[in-house]
């Protein structure tokens, strides 16, 4: 389902500006300026297909979208032309079972780990971490693909797997119903201690021409926007009162208790470029399509 918000106050622009993002915690970090209503002419929509999401940038329909940071890369070693502005979600993949013998990752020896996204980045962070931690995932575990975290989250509840890579939101959705499901790996601290940084996971992303048009929209932008992460996680009762009244499924309590594991920070392109280029250093290694192929250049990052 998509989620139009049309913000209808004084005009800062002279034209409509799109914001876009999927489902989850990327839509989360856009709560507070999707509630407060403060920059006119602004509209906001929420998509539960990937797809969509990069159609729309390709399209040049969108201004500003919240996206997965392959994606980002991907885009842009296309020519489109978007620049990077910074990562806003940290990570929110966990792994979880409901066997209760698995205590560290050579525990996983012969046992079958339940994830989406076949040759996609999680599938990436996974064999990495499996290969960082001495096991091969073509003959130690069996990696068993399904076609989206809800249908993930249907699966472990209804006992049919053991042990699998769920993100949250979902996560915390499932744990209230699953009183022998556990968190057994937290996935950013497991890739912290093997490359000393964190996943950036979801960047925001501006087009260059909006950028030209306007920087001081922009700015303006970036830095409401990164106030508004910061009232997320000092607010996520009413945060997730909002979330709740838009009749998409999760509860106040799930958002207010899944916010903690989101890892949900703003930094900017250039503080964040350490730990991007690490992380699409992973994913080249991986599947290099992944990102298009190269790392970025310098022109990727935007500078203030």
């Amino acid at each position: 389902l998509m989620l139009v918000f049309v913000l209808t106050s004084f005009a800062v622009f002279s034209k409509n500006i799109k914001v876009i993002a999927p489902t989850g915690a990327s839509e989360l970090t856009l709560i507070k300026q999707m509630k407060d209503n403060k920059l006119a002419d602004v509209n906001y929509e929420i998509f539960d297909s990937p797809d969509v999401l990069s159609s729309k940038i390709i399209s040049g329909e969108a201004d500003i979208a919240i996206i997965p940071s392959n994606l980002a890369a991907n885009l842009y070693n296309k020519g489109i032309d978007y620049k990077f502005v910074g990562t806003s979600v940290w990570g929110v993949l966990y792994m979880v079972s409901s066997d209760n013998k698995i205590k560290t990752w050579k525990d996983l020896k012969g046992k079958e780990i339940s994830t989406i996204g076949r040759g996609l980045t999680p599938d990436a962070i996974l064999k990495y971490l499996l290969k960082s931690n001495g096991l091969d995932s073509n003959k130690d575990v069996k990696i068993n693909y399904v076609n989206s975290t809800p249908e993930l989250a249907q699966l472990f509840l209804a006992n049919k797997i053991e042990t699998a890579l769920i993100s949250e939101p979902v996560l915390t959705n499932v744990l209230g119903k699953k009183k022998d499901g556990k968190i057994i790996f937290d996935i950013q601290k497991e890739w912290k201690k093997v490359t000393k940084l964190s996943i950036p996971q979801a960047v925001i992303v501006v087009k260059s021409s909006l950028i030209k048009e306007n920087k001081k929209f922009v700015d303006n932008f970036i830095s409401e926007y990164e106030k508004g992460i910061k009232w997320l996680i000092s607010n996520p009762s009413e945060a997730g009162a909002y979330i709740e009244t838009k009749g998409k499924g999760l509860t106040k309590e799930i958002i207010k208790n899944s916010i903690p594991r989101s890892n949900l920070k703003f930094k900017s392109a250039i503080d964040s470029k350490k730990e991007m280029e690490e992380y699409y250093k992973v994913l080249l290694d991986f599947e290099g399509k992944l990102v298009g192929g190269k790392l970025p250049n310098e022109d990727f990052y935007y500078k203030k």
